[in-house]
């Protein structure tokens, strides 16, 4: 959980300091996709594991609320004109776990290429 933690993190902190906020996102995961044909058995057994009971799931939520809050201090600084408490980082750690929640449900229940799915749904937040 925590290992998950430091290689989103690492790869986030990675990315050309270019990039906006929510490209850098995309990259850090794109980056983090090389290395998913040697996981894969072990990322469908556990997030059918996750998904095989409510308290199972409910830790889930709980750990991606995690990797919300450290996507969201990471690229703050990517992001200009900030107001005071201003949501737009929070919102975009929230949309890429939710996209990456939304590609694994599709992924179990559908099949295809885990990384893709996850690109495409990063691929869709704009917030500015």
């Amino acid at each position: 959980n925590s290992h998950w933690l430091n290689r989103i993190t690492a790869a986030l902190a990675a990315q050309p300091a270019h990039l906006t906020a929510a490209e850098a996102v995309a990259g850090a995961f794109a980056d983090l996709a090389g290395g998913f044909a040697e996981i894969e058995d072990q990322v469908r057994e556990l997030a059918t594991l996750t998904r095989s009971s409510e308290t199972l799931d409910a830790w889930t939520l709980h750990i991606y609320v995690r990797y919300e809050l450290a996507i969201a201090e990471l690229i703050e600084p990517r992001m200009t004109q900030l107001a005071p408490q201003d949501p737009r980082p929070r919102l975009i750690g929230a949309l890429a776990m939710a996209a990456v929640r939304i590609a694994l449900d599709d992924w179990l229940a559908h099949g295809g290429s885990l990384p893709d799915r996850v690109s495409q749904g990063l691929a869709a937040i704009t917030i500015a």
